[in-house]
Order: C-alpha cells, then sequence, then structure tokens
C-alpha cells in the first residue's frame, strides 16, 4: 500500500506542477486583457466594444476555471495519497494480526 501510494503521489505531484503551471499562464492571461481594457475603457466604450471584450473576458474565465479545476484535482490527489497510509495504517496492522493469530492458532483478539 506504501508503495503504490508513493508511486502514485510522486506521480500526481509531477503533474501538478504542470498543471499550475497552465493555470497560472490562464490567469495571466486574463488578467493581462482586464488590464487592457480597463487601461483604454474610455476607447471601449466610444467603439461599442465593451460587449464583445466582456464576451472574450468571459471566455477567457472559463477556459481558466477549467485549467484550474485539473490543477485542483491532481492536488487533491496529492493529498489524500499522501495520507492514506497514516489513515489506514492501524486498521491493516490490526487485520494482519488476526489473519496471523488464526492462521497459527493462537488466541485472537475476538475469541
Amino acid at each position: 500500500m506504501i508503495l503504490v501510494c508513493g508511486a502514485s503521489n510522486t506521480w500526481a505531484a509531477k503533474m501538478t506542477s504542470e498543471k499550475q503551471k497552465i493555470w497560472a499562464g490562464a490567469v495571466q492571461s486574463r488578467i493581462s486583457s482586464v488590464a487592457s481594457m480597463l487601461g483604454s475603457i474610455k476607447s471601449v466604450k466610444m467603439m461599442g466594444l465593451a460587449g464583445v471584450l466582456s464576451q472574450n473576458i468571459r471566455g477567457q474565465q472559463e477556459k481558466e476555471m477549467n485549467s484550474g479545476m485539473v490543477y485542483r484535482w491532481m492536488v487533491l490527489l496529492t493529498n489524500t495519497t499522501g495520507h492514506v497510509p497514516q489513515t489506514f495504517a492501524p486498521v491493516l496492522t490490526f487485520v494482519a494480526f488476526e489473519v496471523r493469530a488464526r492462521i497459527h492458532g493462537s488466541e485472537s483478539l475476538f475469541y
């Protein structure tokens, strides 16, 4: 169990950094677009482009949220696989003790 969790945790940690870079790039792109639009808001309103730019920024927000979702799932996987051994070790130790006791015919905790 420890080896499986360790291997999956290592894989997830590597993937998490890649997904975080993608998500951070999407955030940076959206913030840059918003800052640019706000910097020239008077021109945008005079040309009647507020609706078009609003839809563009909304599309960037959706892209950001989708890329962030993958990152958050990877963080969840990393945290889960990191805590599974600590959570289930006492239970598995007890089960191993009971199995060993029943195989060797010694006293079990249930008798």
